[in-house]
């Protein structure tokens, strides 16, 4: 069996032109403004997170709060019924 050959390297993508200083900088003032603009984006997502977990406690607490009303209005009821049916 003959010899399998080793792969050759993909061919290098070709280079940009070269920048001049004011165009590095340009280009490294642009990157800065992107990172800052991302890391805005991320605190606000970040704090649209903390406001809907809040949120849902504190509408879970709410829920919790009527629940336990609703429940003592059932038994008020149910005991007024039956203290009424007795007195017949």
């Amino acid at each position: 069996m003959a010899a399998k050959k080793p792969f050759s390297k993909p061919p290098r993508p070709p280079k940009g032109l070269s920048l001049d200083a004011s165009d590095q900088k340009l280009i490294k003032e642009i990157s800065e403004l992107a990172m800052i603009k991302r890391a805005r984006i991320e605190r606000m997502k970040a704090l649209k997170k903390i406001k809907a977990a809040k949120a849902s406690s504190t509408s879970s607490s709410g829920n919790l709060i009527a629940m336990a009303f609703t429940v003592i209005f059932c038994v008020a009821i149910i005991f007024q019924g039956t203290f009424t049916f007795r007195r017949r």
